[in-house]
């Protein structure tokens, strides 16, 4: 099995992101005000909803219960399936599903672009 990639850009805080992107960057003032921790802080903009579940599994939620073996979710992600004739688990999530399912749950920090289909996420968004 291939690894599971996902793709995403990281910025220093919202000036960096609002540079490189200035719609991303009104819709969350739109969202969130001009005021407040998170524009202080490192925004992350995962390019799809599949980017952001991949990334949730892997290395977030999904891999809480995993963190005092930070290498257990990658391990098992790696595992040789096809030794045990077995089809990877991890190739048959419906990321793109999961993905939308915890963009419109806003327990999570997160902000669902509708427009260009981009999830940005801080450890500081209050909603």
């Amino acid at each position: 099995m291939t690894a599971l990639n996902y793709n995403y850009t990281t910025y220093d805080d919202f000036t960096a992101l609002a540079i490189k992107q200035p719609e991303l960057g009104r819709r969350l003032v739109k969202e969130y005000g001009k005021e407040g921790n998170w524009m202080h802080n490192p925004l992350t903009v995962y390019q799809t909803v599949r980017d952001y579940a991949i990334y949730e599994v892997l290395e977030d939620k999904y891999a809480l219960p995993f963190h005092d073996n930070e290498e257990a979710v990658l391990s098992l992600v790696d595992v040789n399936f096809n030794g045990y004739h077995l089809p990877s688990l991890f190739a048959y999530l419906d990321y793109n599903s999961l993905g939308y399912a915890l963009v419109t749950n806003k327990y999570f920090y997160d902000f669902y672009d509708r427009r260009t289909g981009q999830v940005a996420t801080s450890d500081e968004f209050e909603f």
